[in-house]
């Protein structure tokens, strides 16, 4: 269910956030923050016993805000690198370079692991 409804949850944050973004010039990372203050709330709730509530229910819920929260928020970062970029169409070669940095400090932190 999360993966289903993830997609439809993006998209109606990233409408939300483009329509934001005409009256406030910070509007998509004001959604961006809200995103991920939504999912740690959500993920960290699964951990939590609320009497009369199956424990499936509670986790289903809490793992479909988390998706939806996980997956603007990763959307909602790519429109906001593509909006601070001069040229835009070196987005690719930034998302190379993000991809490259992220696996070289993952190698370094395994060693130091």
């Amino acid at each position: 269910v999360p993966y289903v409804t993830a997609p439809v949850f993006s998209t109606l944050v990233g409408l939300f956030a483009d329509r934001l973004t005409l009256t406030l010039r910070s509007g998509r990372h004001w959604c961006l923050a809200a995103c991920i203050v939504m999912s740690t709330i959500s993920f960290t709730v699964q951990a939590v016993h609320i009497p009369r509530v199956s424990r499936f229910v509670t986790m289903l819920a809490c793992r479909t805000a988390t998706t939806g929260g996980i997956t603007s928020a990763v959307i909602l970062s790519d429109a906001i690198t593509v909006q601070g970029l001069h040229d835009r169409t070196l987005f690719g070669r930034e998302r190379l370079y993000g991809a490259v940095s992220w696996a070289i400090v993952h190698l370094l932190l395994g060693v130091l692991h």
